[in-house]
């Protein structure tokens, strides 16, 4: 079990590890793990700002791998965190998140990361209601 608990100048995110899934589909081709990187580092900046903390996002990448195999790419992302913390404790404890997500789900075509005052989570498909 992962645990971290950051005090900083906004107050104090709890990171324990409440849940973690890993897409059982896994992918080292390198626009997956670009794409994902994308997806993630604009979750952990975008989040502590939007208002209810609470953002989804879609990026899609078209390229061509080495084998010549045109590909196209669509990854969606989430995070959320806990109101009542600052954006900055917010972002701290997406970034922790993240951490773990490229530790346990490294290969893998999505992911979600549960800690207890903050969830991160990129899959191929699409999972929103709307």
């Amino acid at each position: 079990m992962f645990l971290c608990v950051t005090i900083g100048v906004g107050g104090v995110y709890d990171g324990a590890l409440l849940s973690d899934f890993c897409n059982t589909v896994t992918s080292e081709a390198r626009f997956y793990k670009y794409l994902i990187g994308e997806v993630l580092s604009d979750v952990v900046q975008m989040t502590p700002l939007d208002y209810g903390m609470d953002y989804y996002n879609e990026k899609v990448i078209d390229g061509t791998e080495p084998s010549g195999e045109i590909i196209h790419l669509t990854i969606r992302g989430h995070g959320v965190c806990t109101t009542t913390l600052a954006s900055e404790e917010c972002s701290n404890c997406l970034q922790e998140a993240v951490k773990d997500l490229n530790l346990l789900c490294p290969d893998n075509v999505g992911g979600q990361i549960q800690l207890e005052d903050c969830r991160i989570r990129f899959e191929n498909y699409h999972f929103r209601n709307d």
